[in-house]
Formats: structure tokens, C-alpha cells, sequence
């Protein structure tokens, strides 16, 4: 990474934004949409927003997406896609929709969840396993 997609990078973590007169006045990098474009070869998750100044002058600011939350034992989450658990050979599925909710009770090491849902109809045994793309940590 070289010494301006570096302070480009600290600078977008610590403030979230930036512009182009910014980016030039305070850090002296004159092509911002090339350094940007780094970032995202890097696998960075940024943002571009036009936007009008005082006078009417258009400009684009550049803002950092942190990455979503990965949830742990104990959190609350909930279903953004839909899915299904195949519990046995049998045939014996259950499945999960979009928008339950519940809380994380168990992970696996391919990086799924066990997950008790709140007042889920389709479950046994109290729990699911969910696919971790599946879920997103909610307060």
C-alpha cells in the first residue's frame, strides 16, 4: 500500500468522509478517485455521494462502509434471506425467513450459527443452523 492510499485509509477511519478539496489540502493528494479506486482493489467498501456546496459548486465525497458486524454467541440477530436446515437424510427440513429474529446460542467452524429464533413455529428443538451470510447483528 503506498504512503497516500495509507493516509487515505487512516483518514477515512478516523473522520468516515472525505473530498477532493480535502484530500488536497490537508494530505496533498491530488487524484482521489484513483486512490479510492486502490482502496476498493483492496477490498475496502466505499461510497461515492454528489453533493452541492454553498455556492452550487458540485463535489463528491467518499464514505467508508464499515464492514457489517459478525455475530458472536449471545447476540441478537436477524434473518435477511431466506433458507432452510436439512436435519437429517430424511428429509426432515425446517426453514428460517427473512425477518426472524432471535439469538445466537452456538457457532460451527464452517462459520455458520445456531440460532433460537423468538416464537418460531417451524423448530423442534428450539434452535436453527443459520448460514452466516444469512444474518445480520441487530441491538
Amino acid at each position: 500500500m503506498t504512503p497516500q492510499v495509507q493516509t487515505l485509509l487512516n483518514h477515512l477511519k478516523a473522520h468516515g468522509s472525505i473530498s477532493q478539496a480535502e484530500a488536497g489540502l490537508i494530505y496533498k493528494i491530488r487524484s482521489l478517485p484513483r486512490r479510492i479506486s486502490d482502496l476498493k482493489e483492496l477490498g475496502h467498501n466505499i461510497t461515492r455521494e454528489l453533493k452541492k456546496d454553498a455556492t452550487g459548486q458540485r463535489y463528491a465525497r467518499y464514505t467508508l462502509v464499515p464492514p457489517p458486524a459478525v455475530p458472536k454467541v449471545g447476540d441478537r440477530v436477524k434473518v435477511v434471506s431466506e433458507g432452510y436446515e436439512a436435519k437429517s437424510r430424511i428429509f426432515d427440513i425446517q426453514y428460517y425467513t427473512k425477518g426472524m429474529t432471535g439469538k445466537v446460542i452456538g457457532t460451527h467452524s464452517d462459520g455458520d450459527y445456531r440460532v433460537a429464533f423468538d416464537n418460531n413455529p417451524n423448530q423442534d428443538n428450539g434452535s436453527l443452523w443459520v448460514s452466516k451470510q444469512d444474518l445480520e447483528v441487530i441491538a
